[in-house]
């Protein structure tokens, strides 16, 4: 794959900071089993106007609640729909940008009985950039990252600016609390949603300086069957318990 970043942004910014993974034990066990990471493709995220360009988030402004009137308005919807396909080419593995645990991304994504992946954020790019460059499956052949830029994007503003090529590294500004860092992989338009999702080798976890931190929710009796299911894989002695003080 080929590797692409904003400009604007240097690896060595990297420098010192963590790359926060909060998941559930099922997608847990998947990382662990595969030695994969998963990517999802733009038009399963929650978020609708994920991976959209400017034109596409102005022509859905545009023509929301308008009816067909005139070929314009059609052509209109048809664009619009043709930029709208084109989230089906790009799939994203996201990640929290920081030093500390985030309660907001506990409550979001790992629920009571998660985990969070700390890794050192330097580390764990420079592994993902290895593996895309070495990956062989022509389909996928772009890999773009960097932090998210979070922008007035719904309602729609026009005084904003949308340039650039790197449409899956923007999202609303009704999203800050999130402080992403992504990696991205993009397919050619004629591949566009031939692939539900993307899965990248890293290996094995214990090759990475990293802790597993358990939710802060955590009873005592699931930290233990949790850490004896870690020992299955030469991790236990990763997992630390969360430093946050919770009331349960």
């Amino acid at each position: 794959m080929k590797i692409e970043h904003p400009e604007k942004f240097s690896i060595d910014e990297l420098d010192n900071l963590f790359l926060w993974k909060y998941l559930d034990l099922f997608k847990l066990i998947d990382l662990l089993t595969t030695k994969d990471l998963y990517f999802t493709r733009f038009d399963n995220f929650e978020d609708g106007l994920e991976g959209l360009t400017g034109k596409a988030i102005s022509l859905m402004a545009f023509t929301q609640g308008r009816p067909l009137t005139n070929r314009n308005d059609r052509q209109n919807r048809l664009d619009l729909q043709e930029q709208i396909n084109l989230q089906k080419s790009q799939y994203a593995c996201c990640w929290f940008l920081d030093d500390r645990e985030s309660l907001a991304m506990w409550k979001i994504y790992s629920k009571h009985e998660g985990i969070a992946l700390k890794f050192k954020a330097k580390q764990l790019t420079e592994t993902i950039i290895a593996s895309a460059q070495s990956y062989t499956n022509s389909d996928f052949h772009i890999l773009y990252y960097g932090k998210v830029d979070y922008k007035n994007i719904w309602p729609f503003d026009p005084h904003e600016n949308f340039d650039g090529k790197f449409n899956g590294l923007k999202k609303d500004r009704s999203y800050m609390s999130e402080n992403e860092f992504r990696f991205v992989t993009v397919v050619p338009k004629i591949k566009a949603g031939v692939h539900h999702h993307f899965k990248l080798p890293i290996g094995s976890l214990k090759d990475f300086d990293l802790q597993i931190i358990s939710t802060p929710f955590m009873d005592d009796w699931q930290f233990d069957c949790l850490k004896d299911m870690l020992k299955h894989y030469g991790l236990d002695d990763k997992l630390i318990r969360s430093k946050m003080k919770i009331k349960k």
